[in-house]
């Protein structure tokens, strides 16, 4: 089962190694005692289970990304997991969780939490152009200052509309 499990991690890993977010940080293969799943990001997305069927393994996938994955007419489930769908292991199944497993990535990546912060060095040229204008997308989710933009209240620059703030 090493074997096939590691295999699979390595094509899964080749391919989300495209995304510009990759880190090895956000890519796990964490072993369990009969299963080892794939986490990205920090959320479990597939899980690879020991069987007795003929290719030795099981494949589940996180529910939630079955439409990424482009497995929904593969499913098969029970009522009693609502998080869980079992995916036969075989070349069409593998070769979808390879293929679309840098869009799972980046939207992994995307839901992940984020530290919040005040602002960054670019302040001043987001209240000029009134938006943030960080590079980073899943960084800019937690400055606290992006979210006074977006509500109008701009601190700083030719745009100010804080009392107070405005250079006379």
């Amino acid at each position: 089962m090493d074997n096939i499990v590691n295999t699979f991690y390595d094509e899964i890993k080749d391919r989300v190694r495209e995304s510009e977010y990759f880190t090895e940080e956000r890519l796990e293969l964490k072993p369990y005692a009969n299963h080892h799943t794939i986490r990205m990001c920090e959320i479990a997305v597939i899980k690879i289970i020991k069987s007795r069927s003929k290719a030795g393994v099981r494949l589940e996938a996180a529910k939630r990304f079955l439409g990424l994955f482009k497995l929904e007419d593969e499913m098969e489930t029970k009522k009693s997991d609502h998080l869980w769908a079992k995916i036969p292991f075989n070349k069409n199944t593998v070769k979808r969780f390879i293929e679309n497993a840098k869009a799972v990535f980046e939207e992994c990546y995307q839901e992940g939490a984020v530290e919040s912060f005040g602002c960054c060095s670019r302040y001043m040229e987001c209240s000029n152009q009134k938006k943030c204008i960080h590079p980073d997308i899943k960084e800019a989710q937690g400055c606290i200052y992006k979210h006074n933009l977006e509500e109008g209240r701009i601190f700083y620059g030719k745009n100010c509309t804080v009392s107070g703030n405005k250079s006379e």
